[in-house]
């Protein structure tokens, strides 16, 4: 029971359960997804829904279905060495869906600096004479042209 117990809270944090960290990583995307394509967030939501009956599904039949294979039935529940190890991963999920601000802080400001980049289509960084470009991706070379304007340029750096 002990092992399911721990195992049930990682599955309802995949699925998006509020109060658990994967419920804020989802309803970020959601809420993005909404704000550009209402037809890509109906197809991002039937998929969550379709991830959540999945998981339970398999929940049910792991956990409470029938024994298959017979090396099973001698397995033990955890012990307090696995308790103790699986326990910090527990409080994290329940702390990041309670309390997300200290983690959500730490990515506002790259966050920001790529809207900005999406909104001005800035971010280009020319290559240094000497510098290979060859490898870089090509994500990179789209505005092969572009060039900090001199005024902004320390507080466009990245």
């Amino acid at each position: 029971p002990i092992f399911s117990t721990f195992f049930l809270i990682c599955l309802l944090s995949s699925v998006g359960l509020p109060g658990l960290n994967g419920f804020i990583g989802e309803i970020l995307c959601l809420f993005g997804v909404f704000q550009s394509n209402s037809v890509y967030a109906t197809l991002a939501v039937s998929t969550v829904i379709l991830a959540a009956a999945y998981l339970l599904w398999m929940f049910q039949r792991v956990m409470h279905g029938p024994i298959t294979n017979e090396k099973i039935r001698s397995f033990k529940d955890l012990n307090l060495r696995e308790i103790i190890y699986l326990s910090p991963i527990i409080i994290m999920i329940v702390w990041m869906g309670i309390y997300p601000r200290p983690f959500l802080s730490k990515m506002k400001p790259s966050v920001e600096a790529l809207l900005h980049q999406i909104k001005t289509h800035e971010g280009y960084f020319p290559p240094k004479a000497g510098i290979d470009d060859s490898s870089s991706p090509k994500i990179f070379k789209l505005f092969p042209s572009a060039e900090w304007p001199e005024e902004n340029k320390e507080e466009n750096k990245l």
